[in-house]
């Protein structure tokens, strides 16, 4: 986030995420004149479950494909994803491709969390085991050929799984709610901890979240319907 005074304060969020995880210290709120937020999930509709909870899910699910004698990959962003998902399924000591691994690396070396994990190789496929990679890994022609056959089954971990048919659309087995961004509920606890007298909300949902603004906590909102604006305006 970025704090501007100059005779007031505006304050921008960009991608926000109120929730602690891995090290990392979730977005608070700044009382401010100005609030200018990010509105990805800023429906109804979008509730995500506790953590601890979609952890269980994909566990067993993860668990039960590795039973089966299949490995499974989970897809999803390098940084801040990648290392949520080890912080709770490090023990099963999942090989991390490209350029999660890489981004895991530089998040060990800027803090003091550390990660389980092993360098993926390609015998890593020669039996059951747990991949953390990002969508271009889908890519690989021998993450390919072990897919087609049935040896490796996929997961695309987002906030979009909420949407019904998700793991469809995304070409995959099976679609797991977590995510890096605040949901509905927590954009606007964050709304109201800034007390600001102005709300712009930006990308996403920004209709919606501007109008559960002025309704559900009587400030002043409106969206700034997706056009290109400069701090000054505000």
């Amino acid at each position: 986030m970025f704090l501007v005074e100059n005779g007031q304060k505006v304050l921008y969020t960009g991608d926000l995420c109120t929730r602690d995880r891995f090290g990392l210290e979730g977005g608070r709120p700044v009382k401010t004149d100005v609030l200018i937020i990010e509105s990805t999930f800023g429906s109804k509709r979008w509730r995500f479950p506790p953590r601890e909870e979609i952890g269980g899910v994909m566990r067993d699910w993860i668990e039960d494909n590795l039973a089966q004698d299949r490995s499974v990959a989970l897809f999803t962003y390098p940084l801040g994803k990648s290392q949520l998902i080890l912080s709770f399924l490090g023990d099963l000591q999942p090989y991390l491709l490209d350029n999660v691994l890489t981004s895991t690396r530089l998040v060990e070396e800027g803090g003091e969390e550390r990660f389980r994990y092993r360098c993926f190789e390609e015998k890593a496929l020669e039996q059951p085991s747990l991949m953390i990679c990002s969508s271009g890994a889908r890519k690989s022609a021998a993450l390919e050929s072990k897919v087609r056959n049935g040896k490796v089954k996929t997961a695309v971990v987002t906030g979009w799984a909420l949407m019904p048919g998700c793991a469809r659309r995304m070409g995959v087995d099976e679609a797991f709610a977590l995510s890096d961004h605040a949901d509905y509920e927590e954009l606007l606890e964050f709304v109201r901890g800034c007390d600001p007298r102005m709300v712009y909300t930006n990308h996403g949902y920004d209709e919606e979240l501007a109008k559960a603004i002025r309704n559900e906590l009587g400030m002043a909102a409106q969206s700034v319907d997706g056009k290109q604006r400069c701090l000054s305006e505000f």
